[in-house]
């Protein structure tokens, strides 16, 4: 019986002393971004965050992206689920996109990437703000209107939006622990 009870501690011992070295909670960010060739996007971020004391962690999120200047009829809305390595102030995260745009009923997946930094470190409320500047890898359309039979327009839209892929985003970024 003394065994079982050893052990019993033991274990609960070594599944909770590394549970009270993380710190966890929502992280919530918000910002503008710009392709390559000037085409504007908003984005909000919502997602849950583990970091240890030696600032090393990851984040399970996801992001919404909407086009800005897309034609009223054809409003395009991209989700991105993803996961993010935390490195201090850098983070690499990685998942999909999820076009929403009701060009097409199909829903394409595509892959996403993140890279950048967050400086700052200021005391907001309950949560820790931040100023997030970075670039992603993400496919979103471009679109001008093409009329039937007009090949050139087709083909410059194509072009755009493989110009359109990579964006470089400002935001803002609010850590709210537990």
């Amino acid at each position: 019986m003394k065994k079982r009870l050893l052990i019993s501690l033991m274990t609960i011992g070594l599944f909770a002393t590394p549970l009270s070295a993380y710190q966890h909670g929502i992280t919530l960010n918000g910002g503008a971004a710009i392709s390559c060739i000037a085409s504007p996007f908003l984005y909000e971020e919502i997602g849950y965050k583990f970091l240890a004391d030696n600032n090393i962690g990851f984040t399970i999120g996801a992001r919404a992206t909407e086009d800005l200047f897309f034609p009223s009829d054809l409003k395009f809305l991209y989700i991105s689920p993803y996961v993010e390595l935390d490195l201090a102030n850098y983070y690499l995260a990685g998942g999909i996109t999820l076009s929403t745009g009701t060009i097409s009923s199909d829903a394409l997946a595509i892959p996403f990437i993140k890279t950048g930094c967050t400086f700052g470190n200021w005391e907001w409320g309950p949560g820790i703000g931040n100023i997030d500047i970075g670039i992603d890898l993400t496919a979103t359309m471009l679109w001008s209107v093409i009329e039937q039979g007009d090949v050139g327009a087709a083909l410059a839209g194509s072009i755009l939006s493989i110009f359109n892929f990579a964006h470089l985003y400002v935001g803002v970024t609010w850590f709210l622990p537990f």
